[in-house]
């Protein structure tokens, strides 16, 4: 259910070409949120932290230690906006949309579709901002 307090679940169809190392063009595309939910959001902001600890380092007994998984906060965002794509196998059976097969692409495949993400994700916060206005004062 949606409403003006709550994220409708909308998606966008974006259209990418990847240049394998053949030199053949292969296109495909990705479906993506809109928006993310507040929830989806912070999930994304926070994946991968593990937490603070104080070390002792000889120098100064109050360093701080940040433990981070750096693996998954480079999926965190992808994962979060895609909702389909067109991928396919060798067969033509369409690639199944899972963390592993997420981490199985070709680097520059994966490149491209994480451009495409920011890429969105800028277009709709700058929408965002054009439509934004002033709010009137409660009379």
């Amino acid at each position: 259910m949606s409403s003006i307090w709550t994220v409708k679940p909308e998606t966008i169809r974006l259209d990418l070409t990847f240049v394998a190392v053949d030199g053949l063009a292969h296109s495909f595309s990705i479906t993506v949120k809109k928006y993310l939910t507040v929830g989806e959001t912070r999930r994304t902001m926070t994946a991968g932290w593990r937490g603070v600890k104080q070390t002792s380092s000889g120098v100064d007994d109050r360093s701080p230690e940040i433990s981070i998984n750096w693996q998954a906060q480079s999926f965190a965002r992808t994962e979060a906006y895609l909702t389909d794509w067109s991928l396919t196998d060798d067969a033509g059976k369409r690639l199944p949309l899972t963390r592993d097969q997420i981490e199985a692409l070709h680097p520059d495949v994966f490149e491209l579709i994480e451009k495409a993400i920011n890429d969105h994700v800028e277009r709709m916060d700058q929408e965002k901002k054009v439509t934004a206005g002033a709010i009137a004062p409660a009379q």
